[in-house]
Order: C-alpha cells, then structure tokens, then sequence
C-alpha cells in the first residue's frame, strides 16, 4: 500500500484562563492521516494531463558527478523542479542542497535541451531551492490551493519519469500538546507509508501543483511557492513577512464564571508589549484582517497578508480590540 501521512486536526481542545497566575492549558486529539494507492478504476494520469505537465517539469542534475562522455546517470540526479516563471525561474525540493555547487548543476527539459544554471536562491523555511536559466516562454505551472484537497481526492505523484496515483484518505496535524512555536510555522502533515522519494511532485487529476514530497516525508504544499514568486521575481530574494509572536492555538477562554468560545492564538512570546497598537504577552490573536482565524492555516493567513500592515482582533482582558500592526520581515529558520 503506497500511502502519504497527510494532515488536518479533526479535533482540537484548549481552555485558556485569564487569571494572571495561571497557565493557558491546550490538548489536542487527532487521527492519523493516510493518503494510500487508488485501488478505484482510475489508474492511468489523463494522456493529455502529463503531457501538459511533462512541459513544466525539468530534471536537474549535479554537473561535478556527470561522467567524462556526457552521461547523465541517476546518481547524478538532484531533483526535479518545475517552472514557476516564464522567464526561467524554477522551484526545485532541496533542502539539504550544496549552495557552493549549485551553479555547476545543469538543467534537462522534457526535449532534453540542456541548460546552466545561472542563479540560486535557497528558501531556508522550506527547503526548495529557486534556480535560473537564461530562455523565455516557458510554461509556467499552475497551482492548487492545498487547502481545497479534502478525503477522497484522487492525486498524481512524479519522480524518476513515473507517475502513480495516490487517494486522499484521512487528515491529521503536526500540532502537539501546548508546544509554544512561530504563529508562521506550518501546521499540516502529509506523509506517505512506504516513503515515496524526497522531492515527488504532487499533482492533481487537470495537472495543478500541489505540493512537493518534503524531507520528512509530509507534503510542502505549493502555497510557499505563490507566496515567494512576487519577491523572487522582482527583487531575485526570499522574503517572509507578518507578525513575530509565538504560541499555540486554542478554543475555548475560560473566566471565574464563564467559557468563551474561540478560535485563537495563545501569545506566549512577543518582540513588543500588549498595547493600543501592538500585540504582547497574553492577548489571543482571534482575527487576521477580518478573518476568522483558522489555526492550522495560519502560516498562510500570516505569510499570505499584503500590505505594511495587519489588520488583528485581539481578546485581552475579557474584551476584543483592534490593532493595526506593523508587518516586519521574519527570521524563519
């Protein structure tokens, strides 16, 4: 059974108290999540699909291991990487890549012309690597909202030249019990039993982008990508940006004599104090920009937030209040 781990809490339960000497108490319940081989009929990517994707693929390979007679053999195989720009960007799974050989790695589309790479921008959050060759009119890849794949979906998984189709089959969470972490960190899993290769590309049925086959075996969905291809395109760099608070979420505030329900962000660690214009230490973080927070999406509500500034609905002190905070550029190591 080929299967990837994949991840969405099905349930969560957390009280915060509001009395300042005692602890925010979290706990989380989850069923752990598979993606397995499709045994349905459909067993065969649309003829047509792969050929469309195939166009948007490349392998790239590491120039120092090719042998003297211009063989590319498959341990010189670095990964495959897609096109994320019509002008040559692409985005390629590697997150434990030689930076100092990067520029001897050479690339091989799908008409096996050969291309050098020119440029490398190394995402350090996650893990995929940016290349640039010199061309144009490229076909760039279109991409899937991770969040709109539910159980049951039917998905295409790529490496070395092979397709198989995999099945949404249940959801879990990278979340642990009250673990305080960066309200930008991801909290979806998806995994795969037995391991497909690191870097698989994650497509579905029309040939969308999904997302890459991460390092620990969870999918890295696409989002990171549509979230950095506006700095990558015009300034070459990678550049996170939002609020730097740490926490956890929770559901539910509970007072002396009532239970508030909620879906938040516990504030266990801010770079300024609880105020009229900034978030600290014990606010809970309810909305971003109007929006309902949705906890194990947050990487992309924070990360994905334009602007100089965020909109942020906070509950302190048993009342909610408005903040405008600036947004700043994240260390996301």
């Amino acid at each position: 059974v080929l299967g990837l781990i994949a991840g969405i809490a099905c349930a969560f339960v957390a009280v915060a108290w509001l009395l300042p000497t005692m602890p925010v108490n979290i706990s989380f319940f989850s069923p752990i999540g598979v993606v397995q081989r499709n045994v349905q009929t459909l067993v065969n990517i649309d003829p047509l699909v792969a050929q469309q994707v195939g166009q948007r693929i490349v392998s790239v390979y590491d120039g120092n291991t090719i042998l003297k007679s211009g063989v590319y053999t498959q341990n010189a195989l670095v990964g495959h990487a897609i096109f994320v720009s019509s002008d040559g960007w692409l985005a390629l799974y590697a997150p434990h890549a030689n930076m100092n050989d990067d520029l001897a790695w050479r690339v091989i589309d799908n008409k096996n012309i050969v291309y050098k790479v020119i440029r490398a921008v190394q995402d350090s959050l996650s893990g995929i690597v940016y290349l640039k060759i010199n061309g144009s009119g490229f076909r760039v890849t279109p991409f899937l909202d991770a969040g709109s794949i539910s159980i049951g979906n039917s998905l295409w998984a790529y490496a070395n030249g092979s397709w198989q189709n995999v099945r949404v089959d249940r959801i879990d969470t990278l979340v642990s019990k009250k673990t305080e972490q960066p309200i930008w960190k991801r909290m979806l899993a998806y995994n795969e039993n037995p391991k497909l290769p690191i870097g698989t590309l994650l497509v579905d049925s029309s040939g969308s982008f999904v997302g890459f086959v991460g390092a620990s075996g969870d999918m890295l969905p696409s989002f990171y990508i549509n979230n950095q291809i506006s700095s990558l395109l015009t300034h070459g760099t990678i550049n996170y940006t939002g609020i730097g608070v740490y926490g956890y979420p929770v559901q539910a505030i509970q007072s002396s004599s009532t239970t508030r329900v909620v879906s938040g962000w516990y504030v266990t660690k801010s770079r300024t104090s609880a105020s009229k214009t900034t978030v600290g230490v014990g606010d809970i973080i309810e909305k971003i920009n109007g929006q309902t927070l949705a906890p194990l999406r947050l990487a992309e509500q924070i990360l994905g937030a334009s602007g100089s500034a965020i909109h942020v609905t906070v509950f302190r002190n048993g009342e909610e209040s408005d903040i405008l905070v600036p947004v700043v550029s994240l260390k996301v190591r």
